[in-house]
């Protein structure tokens, strides 16, 4: 396995983002999508993205793979793979 790095703004998300949609419990697992929804209205919900540390150190764009968290970092859903900028205000180790 990969050292991977959560990096991530803390951008929380908003009551219309559409990952919370009846058509993404069936990726993300019913009771997934009802502990993100519970999370989101009690504003919660943040989103950051999950990188190889290796690409993160050397690279200014890079492949990841977005992921729904809590204020505690716990991984709550996973989305899709997204191309991100190295510029994050927050990074740590992530296990996966």
């Amino acid at each position: 396995m990969n050292d991977l790095i959560m990096a991530t703004n803390w951008d929380l998300v908003e009551e219309d983002n559409f990952y919370l949609t009846k058509d993404w419990e069936e990726n993300g697992g019913k009771e997934n999508v009802e502990e993100a929804r519970k999370l989101q209205k009690e504003r919660n919900l943040f989103y950051g993205y999950i990188v190889e540390a290796k690409n993160y150190a050397i690279y200014n764009q890079m492949d990841s793979t977005e992921i729904f968290i809590n204020e505690d970092g716990e991984r709550i859903l996973t989305g899709e793979s997204q191309v991100i900028d190295s510029d994050y205000k927050h990074r740590e180790e992530f296990n996966w």
